[in-house]
């Protein structure tokens, strides 16, 4: 046996060894495909994507991470933020999921900092005090034991353009919808993988919650298609066959790969990491589509929305008298009501009852910023002049404000219409961020008399603290590090943007739950049971309208070594499981880290 053999049996016994264990539930094609796919991440640790520290984590990164921008539109300058968080097991053929947050607008950043990522985020002690406010050295980053990254690798991704740190420099990017944001993310992955060649063979799961219950369905329906046309010409090469990506007409063919983040392309944090800039040009996209996972997912008008007077109602926290009213007077069609109607003010009564809850949790606190111990202080019950979450909700806006609001809206028009008038799209897109910031003008952002002009503001989950990652996000520093974007270019980093106005297209998630379904896609439904904003009522009410076979029949399920139930769950034909995470709210991962790691576990391993 040479030395060079002896060098690569390890290696080689290693890979063939995790694919003799899935050949049980992988098909040929698939095996064939990740033997030929699936190798060692091959990126140099001095290439100019790779995260070799972070600012407030002392010790060595817990496994690989890789940061930067995946270019759209190269006229436009839109730009799409990743950062990728290799799998820290040894074991071969770990998964890659693709996180999505929702909102829509809302940063994944923020899920890697408060749900799944690799760190907890803390102030250290006596840094919070009254009268002080906290500066990034005073964030300290502890390892998560909850981190998905102990289970497959995890790329969150800043989607669409004006979230979070992806940004355009053409306000009219700004202006977006379903289609058009899922069409980037097909755009992106494709050169995301000719980035990364060696993850494209992996298991491929898409993943997100609250309105990524629209992203998720969509964007893996359209890799399905493509999985489809891999199956069907699996005699062609790699490369030797190309074709458009769908819908998508900035796309142009292109015969064979090339890597594209070249080493001197980062510079500064003024010139952020980003993918090749020769035109959008890829080859042919192998993607190994294995499955989805939704977590308190905006999925129907009809069932999201009932399923919210039924969760109250259910839970205790309106009385018979105010459930009556408002079912009688909305005919339990809550969703569709016209402000200002009788049903309108039937559902503004049940938010003045329920009263300044957490309604993304309602076993948790409220804070806000403006209370001086740093307690549960809570906003203004709701009333008619200030419509509450319900009514947000059920009219598919924004769920954690208002966006497509009249306020919102004549905003927006304004914005474009100074962006019109001065002709500078670089002005127009500075001044959209920085009244989304909220903050002093010297610093990237627009004074408080420019907002009231505009009449919107930045804004933050309701009742959340993310005092730690508007600190730490929003330090040049760090920015450096993560390979983001400096503030003349994307603005403050914001847990969700104000910059956006979007449009709801896609209509019901039915369809395209049933589609996959019935192509054999593997689903995880998962509903935290304490959320009041996308309530696990309304969910379990549209798995079942699904009309599918149970294949395991509802029961409890519990984290391996534990007694305790942590939730229920369902199985039905076709590969979608359903299950609930008790105590959990809308944020399953930052609610129940523990049982949602747990739950994912078991779910990848087909125990739940």
């Amino acid at each position: 046996m040479s030395q060079s053999f002896q060098g690569w049996f390890p290696l080689v016994l290693c890979v063939l060894t995790g694919l003799w264990t899935k050949a049980t539930s992988l098909g040929f094609q698939d095996i064939l495909h990740q033997i030929k796919h699936t190798m060692p991440l091959k990126t140099d640790r001095s290439t100019a994507t790779e995260v070799l520290s972070l600012p407030g984590y002392r010790h060595t990164l817990p496994s690989r991470h890789f940061a930067g921008y995946v270019t759209l539109d190269e006229h436009h300058n839109r730009q799409l933020y990743y950062y990728l968080v290799t799998c820290e097991s040894p074991e071969p053929l770990r998964p890659l999921i693709v996180w999505l947050t929702g909102g829509p607008g809302c940063s994944s950043m923020d899920a890697f900092t408060y749900e799944n990522g690799p760190f907890k985020f803390s102030f250290r002690d006596g840094s919070n005090t009254s009268g002080r406010s906290p500066t990034v050295s005073d964030v300290v980053l502890s390892l998560n034991p909850y981190r998905w990254s102990q289970t497959a690798h995890v790329l969150y991704i800043d989607s669409p353009a004006g979230t979070g740190f992806s940004y355009s420099t053409v306000a009219d990017d700004y202006w977006t919808n379903d289609q058009r944001t899922i069409d980037d993310l097909e755009l992106f992955l494709a050169k995301f993988f000719v980035d990364y060649p060696h993850l494209r063979g992996l298991q491929l799961y898409v993943a997100g919650e609250s309105y990524a219950g629209v992203y998720v369905p969509l964007l893996a329906e359209r890799l399905l298609q493509y999985k489809r046309q891999q199956r069907s010409s699996s005699g062609s090469a790699l490369g030797s066959a190309s074709f458009s990506i769908h819908n998508h007409k900035d796309l142009i063919q292109f015969q064979g790969s090339q890597a594209s983040n070249r080493a001197g392309q980062h510079g500064s944090h003024d010139k952020p990491v980003k993918s090749t800039d020769s035109g959008v040009a890829l080859h042919t996209t192998m993607y190994n589509l294995a499955g989805y996972i939704l977590g308190n997912a905006v999925t129907d008008d009809y069932y999201d929305g009932n399923g919210q007077l039924e969760f109250a109602y259910g839970l205790g926290l309106i009385d018979p008298d105010t459930y009556q009213d408002a079912h009688s007077i909305c005919k339990r069609n809550y969703w569709n009501m016209t402000q200002g109607s009788p049903c309108s003010n039937a559902l503004d009564e049940v938010q003045f009852v329920m009263g300044p809850l957490n309604q993304y949790d309602i076993l948790g606190t409220c804070f806000a910023q403006n209370d001086s111990n740093d307690q549960a202080s809570v906003p203004q019950p709701q009333t008619a002049r200030n419509p509450g979450i319900l009514q947000v909700t059920v009219s598919r806006l924004l769920l954690t404000g208002s966006r497509d609001s009249l306020a919102g809206n004549e905003c927006n028009k304004r914005r474009k219409q100074e962006v019109a008038q001065k002709g500078s799209a670089a002005e127009g897109i500075q001044c959209s961020r920085d009244m989304a910031s909220g903050a002093d003008s010297t610093r990237g952002s627009a004074s408080s008399s420019s907002r009231a002009r505009y009449g919107c503001l930045g804004h933050t989950i309701d009742c959340a603290d993310r005092r730690h990652a508007l600190v730490y996000y929003n330090d040049p520093d760090v920015r450096k590090a993560i390979h983001a974007a400096s503030f003349d270019s994307a603005g403050r980093w914001e847990p969700c943007s104000d910059t956006l106005h979007y449009t709801h297209t896609a209509g019901s998630m039915l369809p395209i739950h049933k589609s996959l379904n019935a192509a054999g896609v593997r689903a995880l439904v998962l509903s935290g049971d304490h959320d009041f904003v996308v309530p696990f009522t309304g969910t379990r009410a549209w798995v079942y309208s699904l009309g599918l076979e149970q294949r395991k029949g509802w029961h409890s399920w519990n984290v391996p070594g534990s007694k305790q139930v942590a939730g229920y769950a369902v199985e039905f034909e076709g590969g979608l499981t359903f299950a609930t995470v008790k105590g959990a709210g809308h944020m399953v991962p930052q609610t129940k880290p523990k049982e949602a790691l747990a739950l994912l576990q078991l779910w990848f391993s087909r125990q739940l």
